[in-house]
Formats: structure tokens, sequence, C-alpha cells
């Protein structure tokens, strides 16, 4: 699902930029900023959405979800 592909670079880009956690407030931030630049058609999810998948989310499965968003 390439909105998922979306999320991952938003958080990735951010890693670099934020110490410390990262929260869906600053996610859904970087994701209009990248729909504006023209990098993404759309925000693939609102910030409610974000905050369940980051609720759901498990940092340990990071590498399985890093190799499926490669794919």
């Amino acid at each position: 699902d390439p909105r998922y592909a979306q999320i991952w670079y938003a958080v990735d880009e951010l890693r670099h930029d934020i110490r410390g956690p990262i929260a869906p407030h600053a996610v859904h931030k970087r994701l209009l900023k990248m729909r504006a630049e023209g990098r993404i058609p759309g925000v693939p999810f609102d910030e409610g959405d974000l905050s369940i998948l980051f609720r759901e989310a498990m940092p340990a499965s990071a590498g399985y979800f890093a190799e499926q968003v490669a794919k």
C-alpha cells in the first residue's frame, strides 16, 4: 500500500530533524509539506488515523515494515 510508504518516508525525514519521539502531529505536518512540494499526490491519512497507527505500531517490527515498504 503506497500510503504506508509515504508515512515511512515522512518519518524517515523527521528522524533526521527531530530528537526524541516523533509524534503523529509532526508526521502529518511533514506529509502536508510533502504534498505542497508536489512529492506526494495527497495526504494518505488524517491526524486521527495517524494517531491510531502510531499506537498500534510496534517499534520492534521496524525492520519488517521497512522491508515491506521497499517491495
